[in-house]
């Protein structure tokens, strides 16, 4: 198999890449817990009136047709929620010790796609990054104690712009702007960005509920989800805009889980409760997830090619030339303009 240069998810075989990209960056940009509803079908706002798609996510909307955009994608890991989902996506296959958000171990069990690449003969540790606005995503991002690419989760610099409600996170504008400021540096060949905002008013809006007994209302996730988009639009537009990584930068979205539908079937503040409702077994729309990719090289159109959360390490490593050799998850697309 050829390991050609590019960014991540489309689904083929890797074949058949330009090669006047010899250096690509790759931009994995995960927006936590969006309902696959909210992002494909459209929901219902706290008076009832219709919120469509294209009102939530007018930018990645139109990224999405400008790109390649993957409709059946599905969570690997057995609790769909967040940490056991990132790392799954860190390594390209199901940690076994990773079932909650507070696993024994913090760390990897396998190398990471920071690791591997950080170690690539081809691409130096301090071009390899994550920015995350949760705090336990920079110890999962390494099976090493002490890895030497860029970490920054969480509240753990200053000052920032915005107080945090929960603690260990910070808000995704303050993550967002120190991922503006590192990146017109020029270092970068992979940065791994994390917003988790929207989650997190979902997650609010339950603890009012049980706290309070009232509606904080789905308007919050709704504005969070809004602003998420926002930012990848600034993220896609900042890196058109440096010469070194304009028409040259491979874009991803994803998100880390969807949210229930059980027992109530427009849930949207949980991921992960229905098993109780459901002898075990997950409720489907919080397995859901999808992917948009964006890129030279990257054809239009839609694709329901199936992938689940494994397969995204290998594929981004196998774009630049690098190998997930622990990885159980396929390579499953290289950009080529003829791709399908």
């Amino acid at each position: 198999m050829k390991y050609s240069l590019v960014l991540l998810l489309c689904f083929f075989s890797a074949t058949g890449l330009s090669q006047s990209n010899s250096q690509p960056n790759v931009i994995w940009v995960v927006i936590d817990g969006v309902r696959y509803q909210d992002w494909d079908q459209g929901g219902t706002n706290d008076f009832g009136d219709p919120v469509s798609p294209e009102n939530l996510f007018p930018h990645l909307k139109e990224l999405s047709k400008k790109g390649r955009y993957f409709s059946n994608g599905k969570i690997s890991n057995p609790a769909a929620i967040s940490l056991p989902a990132y790392s799954d996506m860190f390594v390209g296959r199901r940690q076994e010790g990773v079932v909650s958000n507070h696993p024994k171990n913090e760390m990897s069990e396998y190398p990471t796609i920071f690791d591997v690449l950080s170690q690539s003969s081809s691409i130096a540790s301090k071009q390899v990054g994550i920015f995350s606005s949760w705090k336990p995503l920079c110890k999962m991002a390494s099976a090493k104690e002490t890895p030497l690419f860029f970490r920054s989760c969480g509240w753990s610099k200053g000052p920032y712009l915005k107080p945090e409600v929960f603690s260990g996170s910070r808000t995704d504008i303050d993550t967002f702007l120190e991922f503006s400021a590192e990146i017109k540096k020029g270092l970068f060949r992979f940065a791994f960005i994390h917003f988790g905002d929207a989650d997190e008013e979902a997650h609010l809006h339950e603890k009012v509920l049980r706290t309070k007994g009232e509606s904080y209302g789905i308007f919050h996730y709704h504005e969070a989800l809004k602003r998420s988009d926002y930012l990848v639009e600034r993220i896609w537009n900042l890196v058109q805009s440096l010469p070194q990584y304009k028409d040259n930068t491979y874009l991803l979205v994803t998100t880390d889980h969807g949210r229930d539908d059980v027992p109530n079937t427009d849930q949207w503040w949980d991921h992960g409760e229905c098993k109780k409702h459901l002898g075990g077994k997950l409720c489907a729309a919080c397995q859901k997830i999808f992917a948009v990719v964006m890129g030279p090289e990257v054809s239009k159109g839609v694709s329901d090619r199936v992938f689940d959360h494994r397969d995204l390490a290998p594929t981004v490593a196998s774009w630049l030339g690098e190998e997930m050799k622990q990885a159980t998850g396929k390579v499953i697309f290289t950009p080529d303009k003829n791709s399908q």
